[in-house]
């Protein structure tokens, strides 16, 4: 599957169900996309996030697992695909909580300032990541030690993130 389904119906459910398409995860990427608008309605923005915040964490905690034989390969591909899902899950509670309850006007600004947020996720998440890696390594560790390391401290920034969303994102009024 592409990411034209979720196009097709973005034109029909709005910002909240569509979406690029771009993800190495395709098939989950366009399911997750689709029932988007759903799975909002249904649950609320703040559960849908947290949720997508727990499951990346325990997707990503699960790599923790993985040697280096052949064998982790399915462990690899199951979590990776979870992980993508819940990421999904994310990453829409986001953009659905950073831009809701805003007048048009403000819209642009709000999502531009929660795409500089992500952006700035990535460009910091990625050397610190990589920091951890080598400090796993450090005193003769391996470099499968060294990445275990950075995937559960990862996995624990995201389970954070995931608490404090819950804390704090506020529920709407009725």
């Amino acid at each position: 599957m592409t990411g034209a389904r979720p196009l097709t119906r973005a034109a029909a459910g709005g910002a909240v169900t569509g979406h690029s398409g771009a993800s190495p995860l395709p098939a989950a990427d366009a399911e997750q996309c689709i029932d988007q608008g759903r799975n909002h309605d249904q649950c609320g923005i703040r559960t849908v996030l947290t949720t997508g915040f727990a499951i990346q964490a325990a997707a990503t905690a699960s790599l923790f697992l993985l040697g280096d034989d052949r064998g982790s390969l399915a462990l690899l591909l199951v979590a990776t695909f979870i992980g993508g899902v819940g990421n999904m899950l994310a990453i829409v509670g986001f953009m659905v909580a950073a831009t809701s309850g805003l007048a048009d006007s403000e819209q642009g600004l709000a999502t531009g300032l929660a795409t500089m947020t992500q952006q700035i996720g990535i460009t910091m998440g990625i050397p610190i990541m990589s920091a951890v890696t080598t400090a796993g390594m450090a005193g003769g560790g391996t470099v499968l030690e060294g990445v275990s390391a950075a995937i559960l401290v990862n996995a624990a920034l995201v389970l954070t993130g995931a608490v404090l969303a819950w804390l704090f994102l506020r529920r709407p009024a009725n």
